[in-house]
C-alpha cells in the first residue's frame, strides 16, 4: 500500500477510537463523508491486526433484527438497542483472545466506539417528526439507529477490500 500526500514512514498511525465528536458526526448528524473516512481507516487497520469478521457480523445480523422490528414496537427496539452493548463487550474480549488474532488496541478501540455510538443512538430524541402534510416520519433515534448499521457496514466492507484473505 502507497503512503498518502503528507504521510512520512515514520509517521505513527492514526488512533482509531474515535472522539466523541467525530461519532456525533457519524451518527447523529448524519455526516457521510466522515463515515466513509473513518470506516475506511478502521476497516483498513482491523484487517492488518487479522480481525476476522465473525464478530462484526454477527452484530450486524442482530441489528437488521432490531431494524426490522422497530416500525411494529419501537419500545421493544430500543430495548434491544441497549442489549447490544452487553454484546459489545463480550465481543471485544472474545476477539482479543482468539489465537489468530494479534492483541492490538485497534480491536479494543473499534467496541469502544460502536459502544459510545450506541449511547448516542439512545440519547437522540425518540418522537417522531411530523413532515411534509402531517405524515410521522423515523424518529431521530431510528435514523441514528440506521447510521450506526450503516457505519458497521462500511467497516465490515473495507476490511474485506483491505484483508489479504479470499
Amino acid at each position: 500500500m502507497t503512503k498518502s500526500k503528507g504521510e512520512s514512514a515514520n509517521a505513527k498511525p492514526e488512533a482509531e477510537t474515535l472522539s466523541p465528536p467525530q461519532v456525533h458526526r457519524i451518527i447523529a448528524e448524519g455526516d457521510a463523508g466522515a463515515l466513509v473516512e473513518f470506516a475506511q481507516r478502521i476497516g483498513r487497520k482491523l484487517a492488518e491486526v487479522g480481525l476476522g469478521v465473525r464478530s462484526l457480523r454477527s452484530l450486524l445480523a442482530d441489528m437488521h433484527v432490531i431494524e426490522l422490528t422497530w416500525p411494529v414496537t419501537a419500545e421493544h427496539a430500543q430495548r434491544q438497542i441497549l442489549l447490544l452493548k452487553p454484546k459489545i463487550m463480550y465481543l471485544s474480549k472474545r476477539d482479543m483472545t482468539l489465537p489468530d488474532t494479534q492483541k492490538s488496541p485497534v480491536i479494543e478501540e473499534l467496541w469502544q466506539t460502536v459502544s459510545s455510538a450506541v449511547d448516542i443512538v439512545m440519547a437522540c430524541p425518540d418522537e417522531s417528526r411530523f413532515g411534509e402534510y402531517g405524515k410521522t416520519t423515523e424518529s431521530e433515534r431510528q435514523m441514528a439507529f440506521v447510521r450506526l448499521i450503516h457505519f458497521l457496514e462500511a467497516i465490515l466492507a473495507y476490511h474485506r477490500y483491505h484483508s489479504s484473505t479470499d
